[in-house]
């Protein structure tokens, strides 16, 4: 048993979920249970609390969020809820501490929140290590030149034939390929001041990277899912302009279709509807990762409906 062991507090009134997170991370964490806000508190008096799993209700009470967080702004929140990320974006950005959503109906797994916790614990934050086994087939490809984007894609999606794919995510999986590229080649790459270098210019010019410059794209499956990363050397990504691009196109005035509404807007919209799970991992000025996740078989217990969101940083 670690000696550090990190206390984590549920919020939650079923007693089966209870004891279904207990099983998955009691190993590493000392798990406390309240069935409300009001015992919550009282554990939060006594105990020194690391983490909280909040499984919200319909509305958010978002001023208990905020009255913990005033109090205890070390306290890392992770929300659970059975609805969809997009739905919470004020919230989110409004309270940039919070950074962890898993979403999922008709239930959420111990196994979810499991991963969520050891990457927030370890901040061991990159590539597929807590969600596919270490044997999973998987392919590599560098991305540095535009002109080569179309072999690229090609190259990934040929590897996905062994993969048991409908026809319409696999075509959604290509587009999916073809904004995680764009966003390597013109949006990511930034010079030591943080300016960006290739953003301003047309898409239709041939962009070459540098060879420590270049991004890279990792896919692999499984029975159940396909799991795309990207990543870049610039860590130049935050997660308020990843909020603001989001809440721009669900419920700005201006939205899809519009003519600013390109680039890493819209391709941060499209790769959030159609995966079900959007992670963005982050070493500042280092690295910046894409980790996204989509089921490839629906079945009539899941649905696809699993929609989880996570932004991790490493600590500077």
């Amino acid at each position: 048993m670690p000696l550090n062991r990190k206390k984590v507090l549920l919020i939650e009134c079923d007693k089966n979920f209870a004891d279904e997170i207990k099983k998955d991370i009691a190993p590493i964490f000392e798990i406390f249970w309240a069935t409300d806000i009001g015992k919550a508190k009282e554990v939060l008096d006594v105990e020194s609390i690391d983490y909280m799993l909040y499984k919200i209700e319909e509305p958010m009470d978002a001023k208990f969020i905020d009255e913990v967080h005033a109090v205890k702004p070390n306290v890392k929140f992770i929300i659970l809820v059975r609805n969809q990320f997009h739905k919470y974006l004020e919230v989110f950005t409004q309270r940039p501490f919070l950074k962890n959503f898993v979403s999922c109906m008709p239930e959420i797994t111990g196994q979810d929140i499991g991963i969520v916790l050891k990457k927030l614990y370890s901040e061991d934050i990159f590539g597929f290590k807590y969600y596919f086994n270490e044997d999973s087939e998987k392919i590599s490809v560098k991305v540095s030149d535009s002109h080569e984007k179309s072999s690229y894609i090609d190259t990934c999606m040929m590897f996905l034939e062994g993969c048991n794919l409908s026809s319409t995510l696999k075509a959604r999986l290509g587009n999916i390929l073809e904004e995680l590229m764009m966003n390597m080649l013109w949006d990511a790459p930034h010079d030591e001041e943080g300016n960006p270098i290739n953003n301003n210019k047309s898409r239709q010019e041939h962009i070459v990277l540098a060879p420590d410059q270049a991004g890279e794209v990792v896919v692999t499956y499984n029975e159940s899912y396909v799991g795309f990363s990207a990543s870049d050397p610039f860590g130049a990504i935050k997660l308020e302009k990843i909020l603001a691009y989001l809440t721009k196109c669900f419920y700005g005035e201006e939205q899809i279709g519009s003519e600013n509404s390109k680039g890493a807007g819209l391709g941060l919209y499209m790769i959030y509807k159609i995966s079900n799970n959007f992670t963005i991992n982050v070493e500042k000025g280092k690295k910046t990762e894409f980790l996204l996740l989509f089921r490839n078989k629906h079945s009539k217990k899941i649905g696809g409906a699993e929609k989880s969101f996570h932004y991790y940083e490493v600590s500077q």
